[in-house]
């Protein structure tokens, strides 16, 4: 093993050149530090130790996931700082289906550092130290330990306090509006196989109205039995007397004239009223989650909320996902976290045309570009630099993308600095936080 460990210095000096700038904040770790290296597993990890600058300090162990296992991790630590006389311990781990959150949280309460590195460094480095392509949990350990010792871990993102609490409810909230998407397209197909012209009527099928038209008469035909009076009861009552006898004689029209499967529609009506009742049932999750969201937001959120276009609901998820911002020592790495950075692709001769790289969390660049969309349309100073970018003969989602980041790193200085909104910044183009005044 110590043979392989020399071997492997050689190769990631070579690979340091081309690996270097790929991390968003990797740390040279000290010499002499200890650094405990893991490849984790759903029930058990495997663990291998070393000293920044030495060898080994023991072949691969076994650390179970579960309490006894991190006490057992404890001893370990401790063991290996008697040992070596060295003041700092380094746990690093690959970020391999969250399975290291549970020992991370509790390692970092308790004042270790906790590193993560690229799972895809850890398959090219694999790669390039072991040509026979084998693959095994200490090989992975050795790979995650000789990264971390070459400088190429950095510090894991773990959400504290009310940023934890923002990160779970904005995801929740986030599965909550795909699952009810999914049903509404399920919805939409029904009502378009039995009154496809039901559509015709309301400028949405999920408004009050016509979703308790759906829930009571999705058919034509019992529209059509109902009447023109009782239908307008209904509607007026469904839309709090807003709409009457002129929405129910256009419903009647379009009811007589459908052209709608009539055969056999027991089921459909069945399905179309649970799907609906699932539909509501959703939409009141999200409320109370988007409650829970407002009661989770920091003070520092206030400021962001003055910014005109942006809601509560934006504003919680941007905040969940970025985290603490205190993590970031500029806004570009906020803006590659959103996977809004720029990628370029050249080779000899050839190149390609920059686009963006998507590699950031996919939560934060979808909030990022709602946001982007709502500030160009309420907020004046972020539609005027949207609209000096498309004058200037820029495509509309290159410029709106500009504006995204333009966002990032205005929300950055503002966050940083912990100052109000000043419009000069989205012109200026200020990427680097100033001194409060």
């Amino acid at each position: 093993m110590a043979k392989l460990m020399r071997f492997a210095k050689t190769v990631a000096v070579v690979l340091a050149t081309t690996l270097r700038h790929c991390f968003l904040k990797r740390e040279e770790l000290p010499p002499g530090a200890v650094v405990i290296a893991f490849d984790p597993h759903q029930k058990k990890h495997r663990a291998v130790a070393a000293q920044v600058g030495g060898d080994l300090l023991e072949k691969p162990f076994t650390v179970f996931n579960s309490r006894k296992g991190f006490d057992f991790l404890r001893g370990k630590i401790a063991h290996y700082l008697q040992r070596t006389g060295a003041a700092e311990v380094y746990l690093v781990f690959e970020p391999t289906a969250d399975f290291f959150r549970t020992f991370g949280y509790l390692l970092a309460d308790l004042g270790y550092h906790v590193h993560l590195v690229n799972s895809n460094q850890v398959s090219h480095m694999r790669q390039a130290l072991f040509h026979n392509e084998d693959k095994t949990d200490d090989i992975d350990a050795f790979v995650i330990l000789e990264l971390a010792v070459q400088g190429f871990s950095f510090r894991a993102r773990l959400h504290r306090d009310e940023f934890r609490n923002l990160h779970k409810a904005g995801r929740d909230r986030h599965d909550l509006k795909e699952k009810r998407s999914a049903l509404q397209m399920q919805i939409t197909v029904l009502v378009q196989e039995v009154f496809p012209e039901l559509r015709q009527a309301f400028h949405s099928l999920f408004g009050q109205t016509c979703l308790h038209l759906l829930e009571t008469t999705p058919l034509p035909a019992q529209m059509v039995a109902l009447g023109e009076e009782a239908l307008t009861a209904q509607i007026q009552t469904a839309s709090h007397h807003r709409l009457g006898r002129k929405k129910a004689q256009q419903l009647l029209a379009l009811a007589r004239q459908s052209f709608g499967v009539t055969a056999a529609n027991e089921a459909v009506v069945a399905r179309l009223q649970r799907l609906i009742a699932q539909w509501r049932f959703l939409t009141q999750q999200m409320q109370q989650v988007e409650a829970e969201m407002e009661k989770y937001l920091p003070e520092a959120a206030q400021s962001l909320l003055q910014i005109k276009g942006l809601s509560v609901v934006l504003v919680a998820t941007l905040l969940g996902e970025i985290g603490d911002w205190t993590f970031f020592s500029q806004a570009n790495q906020l803006v590659k976290l959103a996977g809004m950075s720029p990628k370029r692709w050249a080779s000899g001769e050839q190149e390609k045309a920059p686009h963006l790289s998507r590699k950031g969390q996919p939560l934060l660049q979808y909030t990022v570009y709602l946001c982007a969309l709502s500030l160009v349309h309420h907020n004046p100073a972020f539609r005027a630099y949207y609209q000096s970018l498309c004058q200037r003969g820029k495509p509309k989602m290159v410029a709106l993308c500009a504006v995204a980041r333009k966002f990032l790193q205005v929300v950055f200085a503002m966050l940083q600095n912990g100052t109000e909104f000043d419009p000069r910044l989205v012109g200026a183009g200020q990427s680097q936080p100033h001194p409060a005044p």
